[in-house]
């Protein structure tokens, strides 16, 4: 259910209230990532890979040509 709100005193116009629901966080997420350069995408990205590969959470990948894991 969605509910229209007037803007909190002291934040910015159309920024949902801090009990926001599940709407409001999806769409300052959706805000948040168009603010975003590519650089700063790509980044982000990169960052997460090496985090996931680190915990190993996720295998790096094999070179071209090379054999997998045996």
């Amino acid at each position: 259910m969605t509910r229209n709100r007037e803007p909190q005193r002291g934040s910015p116009a159309g920024s949902p209230a801090s009990w926001g629901g599940w709407a409001d966080a999806e769409r300052l997420r959706q805000e948040a990532f168009l603010l975003r350069t590519p650089a700063q995408r790509l980044k982000w990205l990169q960052d997460a890979l090496e985090l996931a590969y680190a915990a190993g959470a996720l295998e790096p990948p094999t070179a071209a040509g090379s054999p997998g894991p045996s």
